[in-house]
């Protein structure tokens, strides 16, 4: 049986649950696939293999490599199947700018300078402006004129996975979203 632990935020669970998905699919005879649904994914809470492997594999860890999902792109669009929002207008930047835990001490190093996503704006030149935080009254936003988008996680999601143009800050969030 190929165990799921899920430690982290959403976008590290995305990758969590897909990692065990691909392993039951590289390997049948290791059994089923045990992991706790992801809300707002309903194909998570679908049995995943057959059978019952001799021994446990845990799937516990960060898994942000490229090279494994890419083989796997359509089967992985299936399975992180979610409800999606219709296309966004395509002179419409969207930008994720994650603050949140970012902005604490020991995450700071992690956080995008503003003057990033300021050189982005540059150079695309956007008619329109969209910024989706988890933190939407911080007065670092402030420096932007654009709209501010900050409702629940899968509505988020599935806003960032509308764009046409999609500014992502470095979060696992964004990557699966973009």
């Amino acid at each position: 049986m190929i165990k799921v632990r899920y430690s982290g935020q959403m976008g590290n669970n995305l990758f969590q649950y897909v990692r065990g998905r691909i392993l039951v699919y590289e390997n049948p005879d290791a059994g089923m696939l045990e992991s706790e649904p992801i809300p707002g994914f309903p194909n998570t809470a679908k049995k995943a293999g057959v059978g019952c492997g001799n021994k446990d594999i845990i799937v516990k860890g960060i898994f942000q490599d490229y090279k494994i999902y890419q083989p796997y792109k359509r089967r992985i669009h299936w399975w992180l199947k979610f409800e999606r929002f219709p296309p966004q207008s395509e002179d419409k930047l969207i930008m994720h700018i994650r603050l949140g835990d970012y902005l604490e001490p020991r995450y700071l190093w992690l956080s995008l300078p503003m003057d990033y996503y300021h050189k982005v704006i540059e150079i695309d030149k956007p008619k329109n402006i969209c910024i989706v935080t988890n933190k939407p009254k911080h007065p670092l936003l402030q420096q932007f004129d654009a709209e501010i988008v900050s409702e629940s996680r899968l509505h988020d999601f599935a806003f960032l996975a509308s764009a046409h143009r999609l500014c992502l800050a470095n979060s696992t969030f964004s990557w699966w979203a973009g």
